[in-house]
């Protein structure tokens, strides 16, 4: 992953996308590693109605992605309202 303190890689990031903080500023790129798993359940009502069920899990092994070396779950419950479809 280039390295989001490292000037000299700046052409190279798609902005909030693919960088890491590396542990020197000197570095181009460093190995960054960490996987994540999101799940979406839904389940519809009626046309106008639904319920969305989301779950979200990340383990920042080295803590390059976000600052810090930790695991974050993140969850949310929505209830959606549509309009009806067009006659």
């Amino acid at each position: 992953m280039p390295n989001v303190n490292n000037p000299a890689v700046a052409t190279l990031l798609i902005t909030n996308a693919n960088g890491a903080v590396c542990d020197s500023a000197a570095e181009l790129q460093c190995y960054a590693p960490e996987w994540a798993i999101v799940n979406y359940v839904e389940k519809q009502f009626s046309t106008k109605d639904y319920l969305t069920i989301r779950n979200e899990y990340l383990d920042d092994i080295k803590g390059q992605r976000t600052g810090y070396r930790t695991r974050y779950s993140e969850s949310m419950i929505a209830w959606g309202t549509g309009s009806a479809p067009p006659s």
